[in-house]
């Protein structure tokens, strides 16, 4: 409290007197004083309430994101490109909020007008899902290593300029090789080739090499190696007789009916 002022004066009716200042926390109280013929007093409160603009912070509003985890610790068994389902959270959460005039609001009809009802719902799920797909990079390599094969056909003779291109495409580069090369005596075309396959053996070759790959498809197929069966089933229907492939492709539509109904009984649980 402090004491700012003090005057005074008097005259034929009214004496004035100004006393008391009070300032805390920016609000100034200024109380005065009169007194008047009669014993009469008046008192007079003057209020200045100040206000620092530059000391106010603007609110900031940041959402952050929510994070959610979850474990699972379970052993489950997968067959070749098939999937299953492992576990997950299911979380669901609903508020109501009911506002309005408490006699008002409970009219039939024009009670809307005077009741405010908000409903919020939100639901989150989090779940696992394992698959696997077995690949057999060396059934693969066999299977386009005989594809090409079987695309070149029997062997034959070559002829002069395969020779040349063939001579050219080992020796160029290095030319102390070709010119030893180039001072040998050719060889007969005859004892340089081995004669070609005749067309009864190259069927036989051909039908064991079907038949080995029927034998791998059925024990991969009982191992449960779909992938590695579907491999050889699929060579099987591509060079195979009628019979072979016609079980060949019957044996495929079975795996993938299999594969089928593995992905639905893995997605219904």
């Amino acid at each position: 409290m402090s004491r700012v002022s003090e005057r005074l004066w008097q005259n034929a009716c009214v004496a004035k007197r100004d006393i008391d200042t009070i300032s805390y926390g920016g609000l100034t109280i200024k109380k005065t004083s009169m007194l008047r013929h009669g014993f009469l007093l008046a008192c007079g409160l003057s209020l200045l309430f100040t206000v620092d603009v530059s000391a106010q912070q603007i609110p900031q509003v940041v959402q952050l994101p929510t994070f959610s985890f979850f474990s699972v610790a379970t052993t489950v068994s997968v067959p070749d490109s098939g999937a299953a389902y492992l576990g997950g959270v299911k979380r669901s959460r609903t508020s109501r909020s009911l506002r309005g005039v408490p006699d008002l609001s409970s009219l039939p009809y024009a009670g809307r007008l005077f009741r405010n009802d908000s409903l919020a719902s939100s639901t989150s799920s989090s779940g696992a899902y394992v698959t696997a797909n077995v690949i057999d990079h060396g059934e693969l390599d066999r299977m386009i290593l005989e594809e090409v094969a079987a695309m070149r056909g029997p062997s034959r003779e070559m002829t002069g300029i395969e020779r040349k291109a063939a001579f050219l495409s080992q020796h160029i580069g290095r030319r102390g090789n070709l010119v030893l090369a180039m001072s040998r005596k050719p060889q007969p075309a005859a004892t340089s080739r081995a004669a070609p396959i005749a067309p009864a053996a190259a069927e036989r070759k051909a039908a064991a090499e079907v038949a080995a790959h029927l034998d791998r498809a059925r024990r991969a197929e009982a191992a449960g190696n779909f992938g590695s069966a579907r491999c050889s089933y699929r060579v099987v229907a591509r060079r195979g007789e009628e019979a072979q492939k016609r079980y060949a492709l019957a044996r495929l539509a079975a795996i993938d009916a299999a594969d089928k109904g593995i992905s639905l009984a893995s997605s219904e649980r």
